[in-house]
């Protein structure tokens, strides 16, 4: 998970600041609940250099669900 973390543009300090806030995170499964994340915000539009703004401010995202959380109903 690190190495997935970091592959997405995040800096060791930010790796850790993301565990102490979600630590879900590391837990999680990286084909089946990150990628799909980062699957959906692209599809969203938002570019790659943005996802760790956006995980920074929300790492909760990272593990909610899309269908009952993210979606609009």
């Amino acid at each position: 998970v690190v190495t997935f973390m970091e592959e997405l543009g995040f800096e060791s300090r930010d790796i850790g600041k993301l565990l102490c806030r979600c630590p879900e995170i590391f837990a999680a499964n990286i084909e089946n609940t990150l990628k799909e994340k980062i699957r959906f915000i692209t599809d969203l539009g938002i570019p790659e250099d943005h996802f760790p703004r956006v995980i920074r401010k929300y790492p909760e995202f990272l593990v909610c669900s899309i269908h009952n959380t993210l979606k609009p109903r």
